[in-house]
């Protein structure tokens, strides 16, 4: 169930970040460039529409176009925020098995700061790793 919750919430902040983007980028004012219309065309043309029953169909499909293309910069950027989570998440609770150099894992060996700090963590994350 956990699991379930967090891809359909991943999958839904990436489909509203993609829109958002696509709304962003569609203000701009500017015409549809050339090499998106020649990829376009280039792609009807392979999948066997030569011609189209309205020329402002191409529009539709441009943007069509520019919201997968956000769907995959978004996709990236809700992924590599997720694997920033998780591994802030395991340096958290010091479940972290690759601990960077110089760093002491026992607290008898850092500072008091450190272990006070650390002592602070375990109080407000005290579940076992």
């Amino acid at each position: 169930m956990k699991k379930t919750v967090l891809y359909v919430g991943n999958l839904a902040l990436t489909v509203i970040g993609a829109f958002f983007l696509v709304r962003l980028f569609l203000t701009l004012p500017f015409n549809m460039p050339d090499a998106v219309d020649e990829f376009l065309r280039a792609m009807l043309h392979i999948f066997g529409q030569d011609e189209m029953a309205n020329p402002d169909d191409m529009e539709v499909l441009s943007v069509l176009l520019y919201f997968c293309i956000a769907l995959i910069i978004v996709g990236f950027a809700v992924s590599g925020l997720n694997i920033l989570f998780r591994r802030r998440c395991a340096t958290w609770r010091g479940c972290r098995q690759d601990w960077p150099a110089g760093v002491a894992r026992d607290l008898s060996l850092s500072t008091p700061a450190t272990a006070a700090m650390r002592t602070h963590r375990l109080l407000i994350f005290p579940a076992p790793c």
